[in-house]
């Protein structure tokens, strides 16, 4: 079976624009309309094994394996204001922590997620 046939979940990356609240605030919001949907393979390890190969600071809840040529890179999701890329999988809202190249040959990207509460 081709690596791309166990794509069986949808990534959506987030578009961020600001919206001004009735008290004249202004407060980031992210917006999934329009957004391309990238297939993604989920890999939700145990709290143990996640820490282990991602490193316990940054408490990854999910990775998920996607094809390189996803729109997320490593220098897309600090941005200049330390704000993290949101995606969605499956409609459940997350924050990309880190983007890494699996493997030699640049197949796959694991992205680690950590569920927004």
């Amino acid at each position: 079976m081709p690596w791309a046939a166990a794509m069986t979940s949808t990534l959506l990356v987030g578009v961020k624009s600001a919206t001004q609240q009735p008290t004249g605030e202004w407060v980031a919001a992210w917006s999934y309309a329009g957004a391309a949907s990238v297939p993604c393979r989920i890999y939700d390890g145990d709290a143990k094994s996640l820490a282990a190969q991602w490193g316990q600071e940054l408490k990854v809840d999910l990775v998920a394996l996607v094809p390189p040529d996803a729109p997320l890179s490593p220098e897309r999701i600090g941005g200049g204001a330390g704000e993290r890329q949101q995606v969605q999988v499956d409609g459940i809202a997350y924050l990309v922590l880190d983007v890494r190249d699996l493997g030699r040959m640049g197949k796959l990207k694991a992205v680690a997620l950590q569920a927004i509460k």
